[in-house]
């Protein structure tokens, strides 16, 4: 029998993708509040019907806690998808249209020694 406050993957996997944000936003200010980082760090926008260029959300902070498993790096950058996507997909994800150029807000992220999580709302298995 499940847990008042057990969430299951299958759960998540019926999420949308505003509820899907939404957690996330839910998730990355929790965290940020038991780790000690300010609010102001965390940034995700609820407006998922507009072009993000592979951003739907961020955590940025200098000071305070060392990054852990949960927050990769003092900058994360989290990409939200709802539906099922092969590999080849997701690394599409993180590229120009029709090019092998990372995307603008990607490759700064990852050129300032920061994460770019996709956060993922389908259970997956990668062969």
């Amino acid at each position: 029998m499940p847990h008042l406050f057990e969430v299951t993957h299958k759960q998540i996997g019926q999420l949308d993708a505003f509820q899907l944000t939404d957690l996330l936003r839910r998730l990355l200010l929790l965290e940020a509040a038991r780790r000690g980082i300010a609010r102001s760090a965390v940034e995700v926008s609820l407006r998922i019907d507009v072009p993000d260029g592979g951003e739907d959300g961020h955590i940025q902070w200098e000071k305070g806690p060392e990054p852990d498993g949960w927050l990769p790096r003092r900058t994360t950058l989290y990409q939200v998808k709802t539906k099922s996507m092969s590999p080849e997909a997701c690394a599409r994800e993180v590229r120009k249209p029709r090019s092998r150029q990372l995307k603008d807000r990607v490759r700064a992220v990852v050129e300032a020694d920061g994460a770019y999580v996709l956060f993922y709302g389908r259970t997956q298995t990668i062969s």
